[in-house]
């Protein structure tokens, strides 16, 4: 999904947990990770270009979609467990909530945006596929 859609929804999740919770802390841990989860794929871009890309590169790249391989390691859920864990000890109960809120949304988005496979959002599944974007996303007909 385009980052625009994340940046949006983030904004409106963030400012509803805020309403619930009245934390502007874990509100702002919320807006923060469902938007900047995104950054590996500047990892991706790297690994494939080996270069630094411009802001206007990376996103004609972003936007192509025409990469043969996708790894994006913040896009694991796997991970949810131990963000939560980590979330709760660093920062407390309702950060950690703002965390997962902001974590579990963003993903969320990229199953309906995105295409992918089921299994396409677990780094385990994406290894035994070696990351072939043509195993982890469904080409549109």
């Amino acid at each position: 999904m385009e980052p625009e859609y994340h940046v949006f929804a983030s904004l409106l999740i963030s400012l509803a947990f805020f309403l619930v919770t009245k934390s502007l802390f874990a509100s702002l841990l919320c807006l923060i990770v469902g938007i900047f989860i995104d950054t590996d794929h500047i990892i991706d871009y790297l690994i494939d270009k080996r270069r630094v890309p411009t802001i206007k590169q990376f996103f004609d790249y972003f936007y192509s979609k025409k990469y043969e391989r996708i790894r994006v390691l913040f896009h694991s859920l796997e991970f949810t467990p131990l963000i939560f864990l980590a979330s709760r000890w660093l920062f407390g109960l309702v950060p950690a909530y703002g965390i997962m809120a902001g974590f579990l949304s963003h993903m969320a988005l990229d199953y309906i945006g995105n295409r992918p496979r089921p299994f396409t959002y677990f780094l385990t599944y994406r290894i035994i596929v070696g990351f072939k974007a043509d195993m982890l996303v469904r080409t549109k007909k």
